[in-house]
């Protein structure tokens, strides 16, 4: 019984915590105009966290 009650916890923290990211990348894009964007596109700051390689 253990055993389902922390897949059940785990898989609850990651479904949570990717709605809030999502939630938040839409805030950032939404809120932050394009010119404080670095690169002057629709590129929120999580993105440029998240994919570094695409920025050099």
């Amino acid at each position: 019984m253990a055993l389902v009650t922390a897949t059940v916890a785990c898989i609850a923290v990651v479904y949570v915590s990717t709605i809030l990211a999502f939630i938040r990348l839409a805030e950032v894009a939404s809120t932050a105009p394009p010119s404080k964007l670095r690169g002057g596109g629709y590129r929120p700051k999580y993105w440029m966290q998240t994919f570094p390689r695409r920025n050099a």
